[in-house]
């Protein structure tokens, strides 16, 4: 009866928490720019072309135009090159923003002509000056007074399954994203599987049951591959991984 109690005012919780962060701003219009469609991209299949081979090949028509907010490549060996024009009379963006992507390595050249300004990110690579490497990778564009378009190229490659959150954000409101509702549905997370340990750990010392013991080394676990993604820290362990 004790444990059907805890349960329930568990899930009672965040049920509380998930409806309440959905109303923190409520008048605030979405601060982000889901931009997938508006991209092209190239598989490219040796994964050693450059950036000049890349360009060449968009002007020979072998990207594909993307077709979803959100772009997904699957597990592929391929390198995957994203071709983003930037406008500021339409776009009014100020930084591009991968959210949420296990992306080992990512490659992002800001420019135009023969100008570019190379960054880089992942979760196996260490973020360049300037960039903001959490759960999110956030890139600057810094497009000068004067000029209006500019380019984005990335290049990305990973084991993982590759999904693309790419946005556009605003300097205004890019406090907005990076504290944006979904920190607390995830901190809401951790704090249930911390109660969930502490709960089985009670209950390993109180029954003196072996099979409570695994499960708090599985919760554990979990808990230390949880806040390692949110927090984006995974790259420290390296090659390693």
């Amino acid at each position: 009866m004790k444990l059907k109690r805890f349960v329930f005012l568990l899930i009672l919780l965040c049920c509380i928490t998930i409806s309440w962060s959905r109303s923190i701003y409520p008048d605030q219009e979405n601060p982000i720019q889901h931009v997938g469609n508006l991209a092209d991209y190239f598989r490219d299949s040796t994964a050693q072309l450059a950036l000049p081979q890349v360009q060449q090949a968009y002007k020979n028509g072998k990207f594909t135009k993307g077709s979803t907010d959100i772009l997904n490549f699957g597990n592929t060996p391929a390198a995957i090159w994203v071709r983003l024009p930037v406008d500021k009379a339409k776009n009014s963006a100020d930084y591009l923003v991968i959210d949420h992507a296990n992306i080992e390595r990512v490659d992002c050249y800001v420019g135009w002509g023969n100008r570019w300004n190379h960054y880089k990110a992942g979760s196996l690579t260490d973020p360049s000056d300037g960039v903001r490497s959490t759960n999110q990778y956030i890139f600057p564009i810094n497009i000068p007074e004067g000029r209006e378009i500019a380019e984005v190229w990335l290049r990305l490659k990973s084991r993982n399954i590759m999904l693309l959150p790419l946005q556009l954000a605003r300097a205004d409101n890019l406090y907005l994203i990076e504290n944006s509702d979904n920190k607390i549905v995830e901190l809401c997370f951790v704090g249930f599987l911390f109660a969930l340990l502490i709960f089985h750990l009670f209950l390993y010392f109180t029954v003196k049951d072996v099979a409570y013991l695994y499960y708090c080394l599985y919760i554990l676990s979990l808990g230390i591959y949880t806040i390692g993604y949110l927090c984006g820290h995974i790259y420290l362990l390296g090659n390693a991984i």
